[in-house]
């Protein structure tokens, strides 16, 4: 261990390391259960492999076209509440899709808004996570920061389709998207003491102190 560099242990004593990757870890969750909870549930709705590929392309492709202006809006409005703004329509749409499917209200066209509407927004949160993580820790500790991020995300990429798969089966698609739903309400309301927290006047120069008590620009 480097000389005055937190260990992975003190680093998980950081209030707010723990809240930004509990929302990570949560979030991610979420989003691996989706990618084939939404194969699946087209499939068992409409019957129709052709429009579970073109819902699974509607929840990417999207994201991927204006990721490159989730930079700049982060900027504007900081990383923390952009994943927050991210988590909670994230929450209210999948939300809508199972309440659309448990009501019987649920058609092509409205399921291809949702999910293309979901897809939009998910930059923010994949670059909020990013930006943020070297505010909360020192500088010769982000290496075991990321290392823990990472870590996370591997095993999360892993069983997230498992436990979609599981989920699906035991409860059924609708229990399945309300599931999912709430894992991002849950990822959103993780940041929620970081998001409401005022921002510093001035920027302040960085000490070798445990960064527990640092406060966070939004």
């Amino acid at each position: 261990m480097e000389s005055g560099a937190a260990g992975y242990r003190q680093l998980l004593q950081i209030a707010d390391v723990r809240l930004l990757l509990s929302s990570a870890c949560l979030s991610r969750l979420a989003g691996r259960m989706l990618m084939l909870a939404i194969v699946l549930y087209v499939l068992e709705r409409f019957h129709s492999p052709e429009l579970a590929g073109w819902a699974t392309f509607a929840t990417i492709a999207p994201g991927l076209i204006v990721s490159p202006l989730a930079g700049a809006w982060l900027d504007r409005v900081g990383p923390v509440r952009g994943i927050v703004v991210d988590m909670a329509v994230s929450a209210l749409l999948i939300l809508a899709l199972a309440t659309a499917g448990l009501t019987d209200a649920l058609g092509v066209p409205l399921l291809l808004i949702i999910v293309t509407l979901f897809s939009l927004t998910t930059p923010l949160s994949s670059a909020g996570i990013r930006a943020l993580l070297p505010r909360l820790v020192p500088g010769d500790s982000l290496d075991r920061a990321n290392a823990l991020d990472t870590t996370s995300y591997a095993l999360i990429d892993i069983g997230g389709p498992a436990i979609a798969g599981l989920l699906f089966g035991m409860a059924g698609p609708n229990a399945s998207m309300f599931t999912i739903a709430t894992l991002y309400a849950l990822a959103g309301l993780c940041l929620v003491p970081l998001a409401v927290r005022p921002s510093p006047h001035a920027p302040r120069a960085r000490d070798s102190r445990p960064p527990g008590a640092r406060q966070v620009l939004h």
